[in-house]
Order: C-alpha cells, then sequence, then structure tokens
C-alpha cells in the first residue's frame, strides 16, 4: 500500500510540474506576436530652389538639421516635382516637413533623394 501511495505522491508531483510547465509556455506563446511598424517621417526643412544648372544640382533644397538658411547646411536636392511637395511661387521658406524618403545612391554621391510621403 505504501509502494502505491509513494507512486501517487510522485505522479502527482510530476503532473503539477508539467502542468505549471504548460501554462508558462502556453502564455509566453500567447504573448509572442509579429509586431508592425509604422513608418518613420524624419523632420526636415526645404530652404529653397537650388536654381543652378548642372548635372548634380538643381530642384528644392532639404536640410535634416535646425540650419534653415539654403546652402549653410549640409543639404540634399529632392528628385520631386514642386507641385508634388505643394511649393508654388508664393510659397515662404523655410518650410518644415515630415517626410519618408529613399536616397538615390545611382548618382551624385547621394545627393538627391526623392520623398515618397510629406507631411506639413
Amino acid at each position: 500500500m505504501f509502494i502505491l501511495y509513494s507512486i501517487i505522491q510522485l505522479n502527482y508531483v510530476i503532473m503539477k510540474h508539467v502542468f505549471i510547465l504548460c501554462i508558462g509556455l502556453a502564455l509566453s506563446a500567447a504573448s509572442c506576436k509579429k509586431k508592425s511598424y509604422a513608418p518613420r517621417y524624419t523632420a526636415a526643412y526645404i530652404t529653397g530652389i537650388d536654381f543652378r544648372k548642372c548635372m548634380c544640382c538643381g530642384g528644392p533644397m532639404i536640410t535634416f538639421s535646425d540650419t534653415t538658411e539654403p546652402y549653410a547646411a549640409a543639404y540634399k536636392i529632392v528628385r520631386n516635382n514642386w507641385e508634388e511637395l505643394g511649393i508654388t511661387d508664393s510659397t515662404q521658406f523655410p518650410v518644415k516637413v515630415q517626410i519618408l524618403y529613399k536616397v538615390d545612391t545611382a548618382s551624385c554621391d547621394g545627393k538627391f533623394i526623392t520623398i515618397t510621403a510629406l507631411k506639413k
């Protein structure tokens, strides 16, 4: 009788640990889910228009620093049309924007960017 009682006690202890392990695994599996990341917009200033005519210049200038004067800080040239950016003849520069963009590395050592989304 004592042996039977010991076996039942042992099974109870093992089953208790197995049950706790299963609960732990179920909770950890339930907490795992694929995260969807929203695109991160980058703060920038459209500082003006570069009217020079050369292979690696010309177009709206954008800077990612707080320097808002044209040519005063490192800048990129935007490949998009002015109309796509909401720039008109009466636009007052600098224009603070939030953008998603892609760097054009194929020409001019990455001096050009294409804006894929813009918030003013």
